[in-house]
């Protein structure tokens, strides 16, 4: 059997089921979960700033 690895875990808040939900490396962000972006301005600054590298690694 292969598992999957992944790189963030959801976590349902009533049942607290968790669920791998995506896979990132360093030019990828990959899943399938329902995120809410103003809860982690961090998160949207962060993945900014890399759509923006990997923008001027093309250039």
């Amino acid at each position: 059997m292969v598992l999957c690895r992944a790189d963030c875990l959801a976590v349902k808040p009533v049942t607290g089921k968790s669920y791998p939900c995506i896979i990132t490396k360093k030019n990828l962000f990959a899943g399938f979960p329902h995120l809410y972006y103003p809860s982690n301005p961090i998160f949207v600054e962060k993945f900014v700033m890399k759509a923006r590298e990997y923008k001027n690694e093309k250039e």
